[in-house]
């Protein structure tokens, strides 16, 4: 069996919360890596690819891991903004099936893809590594380093529900799973006093000091939807290249690690990391005229996020949707933000086995706007392109990776 094969194998095991395979797989490997650890439920990306940007214009060697990917699994692994090359991807994968193959173990996609970035990290010792979590926390395949230089928890609300728990509580308990001894936190600003409570008993039991950010220090000069926020944090003036306050509050987030670490803290530094963040599939402008934006909003609180975004920056437009989204996610409450807000919303099929069918989908999407339309992303794609009608492209990151692959052998054939 061809090694890309042996990988594609792995997705029949679905989603299995645990460390004991993990650790089998690695010993004692990941014990010397030196980590930041992210965990939340909506910012995770964000944070981890503002932290990553500016500590690698700070001069660190700075790693990066963060899921699920779109279009390439090796988009999940990069030292400096440079993804892992598929011959350093596929010489190691060689190395860990050898392991997997010896020792007869049975390994999810997410733990061999784990266990790639940390011999991928370690060959080139990196300074660091900025660490997303894939689900939850406590359970993680993440969750096996001792060298953790801090645990940044995000934005908190149900996701995930049948496997990290029903409640605001129980998911919480999971996420601050990843704080260890004696290792500073810092917990996104904006939280449910439950969460902040969850974390700070946490915190207390593994004497640990919590930070959060304070709103306060942030003030809002200007905005645009093409251009990100121009901001004042503590009299200094950044641009964030992420359009929305919910990636004000990210930056406020992933700055206040960089300072509690005293790692670079110049302006220039900063803001040089700002600008070289490249981050897909969040308020991502695909085109101008007609205006397509791509966003990755699958469960109520991202979904809450965009329709802010919408009516931050686009009240008065008319918008169509184009919408696809896995089955085991709360649609409902995902459609509920965007009630009677889109002229038509056309439900599309995604790739991934998980995601609801789009005539199922139409009829759930009846109740929240008078016109459905079903097609495949293809000829969407080419309806709004020819139109003139703005459209928002949202729902599942697999819906994201779709648009992106096929976006790509489009664009050649229409001009910007």
């Amino acid at each position: 069996m061809h090694i890309s094969e042996k990988i594609n194998s792995l997705k029949k095991l679905g989603i299995k919360p645990g460390l004991e395979r993990i650790k089998s797989l690695l010993g004692n490997l990941h014990e010397s890596l030196k980590i930041i650890h992210v965990a939340g439920t909506n910012g995770k990306g964000s944070v981890c690819n503002i932290i990553a940007s500016i500590l690698k214009n700070g001069k660190y060697k700075t790693g990066l891991f963060t899921s699920p990917y779109l279009i390439d699994p090796r988009e999940q692994i990069a030292i400096n903004g440079e993804t892992i090359t598929q011959e350093d991807y596929f010489n190691i994968a060689e190395k860990i099936f050898y392991v997997i193959e010896k020792n007869k173990l049975e390994i999810t996609e997410f733990e061999f893809t784990t266990a790639l970035m940390i011999h991928y990290f370690i060959k080139n010792d990196v300074d660091v590594a900025v660490i997303e979590t894939g689900m939850g926390g406590r359970l993680d395949s993440t969750n096996v380093f001792r060298k953790v230089l801090a645990s940044v928890i995000t934005s908190i609300s149900i996701d995930h529900a049948n496997i990290l728990g029903d409640t605001i509580e129980k998911i919480a308990y999971e996420k601050s799973g990843i704080i260890k001894n004696n290792c500073p936190v810092v917990l996104f600003p904006e939280q449910k006093n439950c969460v902040i409570e969850i974390v700070k008993k946490r915190c207390e039991e593994l004497d640990c000091k919590l930070f959060l950010p304070d709103i306060r220090d942030v003030e809002l000069i200007d905005k645009d939807l093409l251009k990100g926020s121009k901001i004042k944090y503590k009299n200094l003036e950044f641009t964030i290249p992420l359009a929305g306050k919910h990636q004000i509050l990210n930056f406020l987030t992933a700055i206040k690690t960089i300072e509690i670490l005293n790692f670079s803290k110049k302006p220039e530094i900063i803001q040089n990391g700002l600008n070289d963040i490249k981050f897909y599939s969040r308020l991502q402008i695909l085109r101008k005229n007609p205006l397509i934006v791509l966003d990755g909003a699958h469960n109520p609180s991202a979904a809450k996020a965009l329709a802010d975004a919408i009516e931050l920056y686009l009240k008065d437009s008319k918008l169509i949707a184009i919408f696809g989204i896995m089955k085991d996610k709360d649609i409902e409450g995902v459609l509920a933000h965007f009630k009677n807000r889109f002229d038509k919303i056309i439900t599309v099929e995604t790739s991934n086995p998980r995601a609801m069918n789009p005539e199922n989908l139409a009829k759930i999407a009846e109740d929240f706007t008078k016109k459905v339309e079903i097609k495949n992303i293809k000829e969407t794609l080419i309806e709004v392109i020819e139109g003139d009608t703005d459209c928002i492209i949202f729902g599942s990151l697999y819906l994201a990776g779709d648009v992106l692959k096929e976006w790509k052998r489009l664009i050649s054939c229409f001009k910007y």
